[in-house]
């Protein structure tokens, strides 16, 4: 389990206080469930979402949408992107851990070759010293943005990148990985169920 500060001041937050409660419900979930990791860009699907939050799947759909900009979801992927994760849990004091660094780095380079998000996630952070070593072809984040967008973007060989187009173990902990996977299994058996 990891801790994960959640500003009380959403509440008042007049954006936060014009959403639905359903997305509320969500976009408090997408913020402190085990799913996320240290850039707050993971693969979450639909059906584990409508599970763990209770909110049918056509509502999680609804509250995806209502979310953005601040959330984003590529339902092709099944990736979320909590657009301001790492601004707010770790860029507080204007610097970041080194081992964050290294952390959100890993978590980057396990997601879909590079995805859009990673694009717009690096030219967010362009701060941090990440060298992501593929070339991005960014969806438009900022207007007139193409490859190469973050810093040191496309710099690089192929760096030991694993092929893995979901979740890692190495980007949590051990504890956590263990409760992605049997949430993962009951996920598919509920698929399976529901067939």
């Amino acid at each position: 389990m990891s801790i994960v500060d959640f500003n009380s001041s959403t509440w008042t937050d007049p954006w936060f206080r014009k959403l639905p409660v359903p997305a509320k419900v969500l976009f408090i979930y997408l913020w402190t469930s085990n799913h996320k990791n240290l850039a707050g860009l993971y693969p979450l699907d639909i059906e584990t979402m409508a599970f763990e939050t209770g909110l049918p799947a056509e509502q999680v759909k609804k509250s995806l949408e209502a979310l953005q900009p601040k959330v984003k979801y590529d339902s092709e992927h099944e990736l979320v992107w909590v657009v301001n994760h790492v601004k707010h849990q770790f860029m507080k004091t204007g610097k970041i851990s080194p081992k964050i660094e290294i952390g959100i780095d890993k978590c980057l380079r396990i997601l879909p070759e590079a995805h859009p998000f990673i694009g717009e996630f690096l030219q967010k952070y362009h701060t941090l010293s990440i060298e992501y070593p593929y070339p991005i072809h960014n969806s438009g984040y900022p207007p007139g943005g193409g490859e190469g967008e973050g810093k040191d973007a496309g710099k690089g060989g192929d760096k030991g990148r694993k092929g893995i187009t979901s979740y890692s173990e190495e980007c949590i902990s051990p504890p956590a990985s263990e409760i992605w996977r049997e949430k993962k299994a009951a996920t598919e058996m509920l698929r399976n169920v529901r067939r």
